[in-house]
């Protein structure tokens, strides 16, 4: 029930792939659950337009019973690299400095702190 707070939160987003993804959630879950979602779904207030767009998404994602015993193969979003290799394999998916195979920009965190932080302090 806390994923839907979240879900619907995330249909506002100013960024498309990001609303794209999360009408993609809704189909998948309205596709396993059913009526049960949808319900708890339009439970919640959300303006017209993003009513709309989940009420269109829910009618393009039909309820089937059978999919919620259906086995799933499990996939890896990131890849474990091991700094050698030969360069084919998924450990050295990576050519980056990050062992998990992301690329996480780097923050200068005290360089964003007012000058007067550890006078205040």
């Amino acid at each position: 029930k806390s994923l839907i707070p979240w879900i619907l939160k995330e249909l506002e987003s100013s960024n498309i792939k990001v609303r794209k993804a999360a009408l993609g959630l809704i189909g998948e879950l309205h596709v396993q659950l059913g009526p049960v979602f949808k319900a708890l779904l339009l439970a919640n207030e959300t303006p017209a337009a993003v009513k709309s767009q989940i009420e269109s998404t829910i009618d393009s994602s039909p309820y089937d019973p059978s999919v919620a015993q259906a086995a799933r193969e499990k996939t890896c979003m990131v890849t474990v690299t091991s700094g050698g290799g030969d360069g084919g394999g998924p450990e050295s998916a990576s050519s980056g400095s990050s062992a998990l195979g992301l690329e996480i920009p780097k923050t200068d965190l005290v360089a964003s702190l007012p000058s007067d932080c550890l006078s205040r302090m």
